[in-house]
Order: structure tokens, then C-alpha cells, then sequence
């Protein structure tokens, strides 16, 4: 399991939850553009939705280009309609669990 985030201080939190929770094999990652390769069966994100969703798009490049065929994406967000757009435009498929005012979008490479 791999955390990737570009903020230290959640960093921090990811490594006390890793130890309190026991969570073997955890790799962190400080970084703001993600990893490179096709390694990962899944790719789970919350993206932000400011900057005009660049960042969003950021990070849905990244689960397209990390994922091996077959894996699947999912993406917590608000933002369902534009955030959304966007994964269906790049994945070509989408579904939509709206839970409590947010949305978990779902895509398979």
C-alpha cells in the first residue's frame, strides 16, 4: 500500500494512523505529482477542487497512468458533476455512489 501526498504535515498523520492501525508494508510518498508506473490494482483519492479542477486533473492522470489494466479508481469528492466530467473523459466509464452530500466516483482502466 502506497500513501502519496504533497502536504508534510498529513504525511505525519498517515504515518501515526500506519502505526496505530498496524498496517504492514506502507510506503509514503511526499510528493505532488504521484508516482510513475503501472503498479497499482488500485488508486483511491480525494481530489481539491480549487484551481479551476487543474489539481483534479492532476490527480486523475495519475490513476489512469499508475493502474494496471483492469484496476479501478475511486474518487471522493463534492464536485460530482465536474469532477466527474472529467473521469469519464479520461477513463471512458464512471459510476456514482452519492452518500451525505459527497460522491464516490468509480472507473476501471
Amino acid at each position: 500500500m502506497t500513501f502519496i501526498d504533497s502536504h508534510t504535515r498529513a504525511m505525519d498523520v498517515t504515518h501515526q494512523n500506519i502505526q496505530l492501525l498496524g498496517v504492514a508494508n506502507a510506503k509514503l510518498i511526499l510528493s505532488d505529482t504521484g508516482t510513475a508506473g503501472k503498479d497499482y490494482d488500485m488508486f483511491v483519492g480525494n481530489p481539491p477542487y480549487y484551481a479551476d479542477y487543474r489539481i483534479a486533473e492532476v490527480f486523475i492522470e495519475q490513476a489512469y497512468h499508475s493502474l494496471k489494466e483492469d484496476g479501478v479508481a475511486l474518487f471522493v469528492t463534492k464536485q460530482t458533476a465536474q469532477v466527474g466530467y472529467l473521469i469519464h473523459e479520461k477513463f471512458g466509464n464512471s459510476d456514482l455512489i452519492s452518500r451525505r452530500g459527497y460522491g464516490v466516483i468509480s472507473a476501471v482502466r
